[in-house]
């Protein structure tokens, strides 16, 4: 009788550690997947300002705009206030 509880409790402790370990994979994989599905998103959207772009040098001219607006830092503001 103390067989079967043993048993019992070994089969118990192994499928919780099972769906332990399973529930971690999976949300370890739908992170990466959504990590890769936002990179993808990215490509597809560079892609398709590419295609749609009048002319080469249109898309250039757009993205030099954009990396000097992305490499333009904000100044920080080291106003000192009076009290």
């Amino acid at each position: 009788m103390i067989e079967l509880y043993l048993l019992i409790a070994v089969v118990v402790v192994l499928f919780t550690t099972f769906t332990v370990i399973f529930v971690l994979e999976r949300r370890a994989l739908m992170k990466m997947w959504a990590n890769d599905k936002q990179l993808w998103n990215e490509e597809r959207q560079k892609l398709l300002d590419r295609i749609q772009a009048p002319s080469f040098e249109v898309y250039k001219h757009a993205e030099i705009v954009k990396a000097k607006v992305e490499k333009q830092t904000p100044e920080p503001d080291n106003e000192i206030e009076e009290v």
